[in-house]
């Protein structure tokens, strides 16, 4: 089974410089060294990879902006569509970064990354 399009949002998808150390040892434990290239997506793009929408906040603490990035240029490089929306502000774990999940008054809930989900909307019905 091959899924027609990812979506990924703030993604842990590299295990190298730039990973989300905690998530890479909860996933391999100790077999780290041995397994960690495998879980490095940007390692494993083929053209066989469905189209990609991925965004990312610039300045994300927990994950590395870079997941993204990363990910993106292997599909670039192997001509596999890719949205890619890197937004300046905002912390991970943003969700929706609406009023509804954040409250009006949080920051987090102004921040322009709301529209993700608009820009997904539309890449979806593009497919």
């Amino acid at each position: 089974m091959k899924p027609n399009a990812l979506a990924l949002g703030y993604p842990v998808i590299t295990s190298g410089q730039h990973a989300h150390k905690e998530s890479i040892k909860n996933l391999l434990g100790e077999e780290i060294d041995i397994f960690s290239q495998t879980v490095s997506l940007e390692l494993q793009v083929n053209k066989r990879v469905p189209p990609a929408f991925i965004w990312h906040t610039w300045y994300d603490a927990a994950v590395p902006v870079e997941n993204a990035l990363l990910f993106a240029m292997a599909l670039r490089k192997v001509d596999v569509p890719v949205a890619l929306h890197i937004f300046t502000r905002g912390a991970h774990g943003l969700s929706l970064s609406n009023d509804q999940v954040y409250g009006p008054d949080n920051l987090n809930a102004r921040s322009d990354t709301a529209r993700w989900v608009d820009l997904f909307s539309d890449w979806q019905r593009q497919l």
